[in-house]
């Protein structure tokens, strides 16, 4: 597997892997942290920005990751960009993920932000008011009704016991 892999990345599928991880989390965590005990605004506000862009490239990278990682090169482009979200005053904006953030991301939580904070308060207060026999029902009604939730459901562990029969 390893081996199909490193035929696309020019320092290999685990140093790509490995350079990704200390650059896309490492670092960020770090300067994170700094972040938060440093009196400035900016800061904050950088990596605060990042950590959003970044969770949501992962959640795209978590559903079509079999497809990017037979691009070529995909894991050195991601790399470039993640350095570019970082840098700071790249931009007019700021950094990469704060141009990202106020380019692509702000002007739709301006538009929908109001139905989503409804719908999540909507969300909290049914699961408060559920029952385990109700939650497990609702459950089966997503799996039933997200494609993507069907086929996790073929995976489930079943709580029927099996049954052996001894000849």
């Amino acid at each position: 597997m390893g081996d199909c892999f490193s035929k696309t990345t020019m320092i290999g599928w685990w140093g790509s892997r490995i350079l990704g991880y200390i650059v896309s989390f490492l670092y960020p965590m770090y300067k994170s942290m700094k972040a938060i005990d440093s009196d400035e605004k900016d800061d904050d506000t950088q990596w605060l920005v990042y950590w959003v862009i970044v969770g949501f490239l992962a959640m795209i990278e978590g559903i079509f990751g079999f497809i990017l990682a037979i691009i070529p090169f995909y894991f050195e482009a991601k790399l470039a960009l993640v350095v570019w979200l970082q840098w700071p005053n790249i931009t007019n904006h700021g950094s990469g993920a704060e141009a990202v953030f106020t380019k692509y991301v702000s002007p739709y939580l301006k538009q929908y932000g109001g139905i989503v904070d409804t719908l999540l308060v909507d969300i909290r207060e049914s699961a408060q008011n559920m029952s385990p026999t109700q939650f497990t029902a609702a459950l089966t009604k997503f799996r039933n009704s997200v494609p993507i939730a069907r086929s996790a459901k073929k995976v489930a562990v079943s709580s029927e016991q099996p049954t052996v029969s001894v000849k």
